[in-house]
């Protein structure tokens, strides 16, 4: 037993506890040390990153605060917030989720879930040793010259193409000489709060093309919020975004770069490159990829002008 586990148990024997970190810049959700959580019919990670086990899992009048906070927690904020989860005596537990962060300049955040009584009599307060933990995978290198060798060909393929459908198909034939096997698009429809759909890749064959999304929860939110110009997720099954768990996940997604369009300060557009394998890519892979965003951004314009945006 560690230095570690021996203080936690010593100090918080019986009480369900989780140590966690999320990665910001690369919006993923780790579980560092947790015990005690043997009464309860869930996966506490899991209630954390998954909207749908959480609904299930936390009373309902305290899920969209729970939510929210966490919402804030992604984006690197100082947030916490009282909840209750239900164990397995379907009982309601009181429990405080406390996260400290230093806003989207840090690329890390830490924090702690722990089982508070009834009158909130924190026994959180007491001082917890936060252990970073460190999940990261090295993605495979990219390589550039792949993406030179078929611009020309790509242009060729979508010069005329009006349909978002057929663009994107012509995007995923490179998917052979590329690491992804899958692509999507997502039109931002920012006055309606809304994101478009459309896709390409064997993965997606199930997924309804031009569907609507709720913009809250989407990649293009947290690249606005992030500010960034490309957001690679090294696994959709530590993310804490809802659109991942919608999308992603079910369809076997497991990595991802997204690639963003702007007019001007506006975004409009964001193309996603798509991998079964964790941490799949690294920042190797973007002269690459954005050779290929740099082919399809003329065609896009012409379809936004006969979209009428």
């Amino acid at each position: 037993m560690s230095e570690f586990d021996s203080y936690v148990g010593a100090h918080f024997e019986g009480t369900p506890i989780l140590l966690w970190e999320v990665n910001v810049l690369r919006q993923s959700f780790s579980c560092g040390f947790h015990t005690g959580w043997q009464g309860f019919p869930f996966d506490i990670c899991e209630v954390l990153k998954n909207p749908s086990i959480r609904k299930n899992a936390v009373h309902p009048d305290d899920y969209l605060q729970l939510t929210q906070t966490l919402h804030d927690i992604q984006r690197g904020r100082s947030a916490s917030v009282h909840f209750r989860l239900v164990a397995c005596d379907n009982q309601p537990q009181w429990f405080k989720l406390c996260g400290a962060g230093k806003g989207l300049s840090a690329s890390k955040s830490y924090g702690f879930l722990i089982r508070v009584d009834d009158s909130f009599r924190e026994i959180s307060q007491r001082q917890l040793p936060v252990v970073p933990t460190d999940n990261s995978v090295e993605g495979a290198s990219g390589d550039s010259e792949h993406a030179n060798r078929i611009l020309t060909d790509l242009n060729a393929a979508l010069e005329g193409v009006d349909g978002m459908e057929e663009m994107m198909a012509a995007v995923g034939e490179v998917s052979a000489e590329l690491p992804f096997e899958a692509t999507m698009f997502s039109n931002i429809k920012k006055h309606q709060n809304r994101v478009t759909v459309y896709n390409s890749g064997r993965i997606f064959n199930d997924l309804e093309q031009g569907k609507d999304y709720p913009f809250a929860g989407t990649i293009a939110e947290m690249i606005l919020d992030l500010g960034v110009d490309y957001l690679i997720v090294d696994d959709t099954m530590e993310s804490l975004k809802p659109i991942d768990w919608a999308l992603f996940v079910p369809h076997g997604v497991r990595s991802y770069v997204a690639l963003p369009f702007f007019a001007r300060t506006k975004l409009h557009g964001v193309l996603i490159f798509c991998s079964t394998e964790v941490a799949c890519y690294s920042e190797e892979h973007l002269p690459a990829f954005k050779q290929i965003q740099e082919a399809f951004r003329p065609h896009l314009a012409r379809w936004r002008r006969l979209q009428g945006a």
